[in-house]
């Protein structure tokens, strides 16, 4: 029986978002008390908006979503489906950091596939337990992809030996 996928990432665009930059101030830096006050306005926000009913419940915004036969996403208006079967090329680019002035690896975290002579590629956000679960369920699955983490091809985001790789190859039947 296959496993069910259900992992969501949010679509960025790398002219204008940086995801990461938020994690630099709290890593980083010394002036970590001055974000107390807007976390405070943030949650006051958020908490009026729920009292008063103004929240949508619909996702806004740009998401591409791993689903037992297909990654479906959304952009504005725009809903696609894509079944994997369609799909040449499909490769999930991981950067542990997503995007960081001090990084060592400057990338954006990224999903790229072929569908109908098409070149598809979404810059995405995420976190490093979600990205190792939708590879866990793909490779489960048998869905024919690579993965990478700081531009190193991967598997379950560790590096891997010969004897392992091979191993890897004859289990899930993917290609390294």
């Amino acid at each position: 029986m296959k496993s069910v996928i259900n992992n969501t990432f949010k679509i960025i665009n790398p002219e204008k978002e940086k995801p990461g930059l938020i994690k630099r101030f709290g890593k980083h830096t010394s002036i970590d008390g001055c974000f107390l006050p807007f976390v405070f306005i943030g949650i006051l926000y958020v908490s009026i908006k729920k009292l008063f009913g103004l929240s949508q419940h619909e996702k806004k915004g740009n998401y591409i979503t791993f689903n037992q036969v297909d990654l479906s996403y959304t952009q504005g208006a725009l809903e696609q489906k894509i079944n994997y079967s369609d799909m040449e090329n499909l490769e999930l680019h991981f950067n542990s950091e997503d995007f960081i002035d001090d990084s060592d690896y400057k990338e954006y975290s990224k999903i790229q596939f072929t569908s109908g002579g098409v070149q598809s590629l979404f810059h995405i956000t995420g976190n490093k337990i979600k990205a190792r679960s939708s590879c866990k369920k793909l490779y489960e699955n048998r869905i024919n992809f690579k993965e990478f983490r700081n531009g190193k091809r991967v598997f379950l985001g560790k590096s891997k030996k010969y004897k392992e790789i091979q191993e890897l190859k004859k289990k899930y039947g993917i290609e390294w």
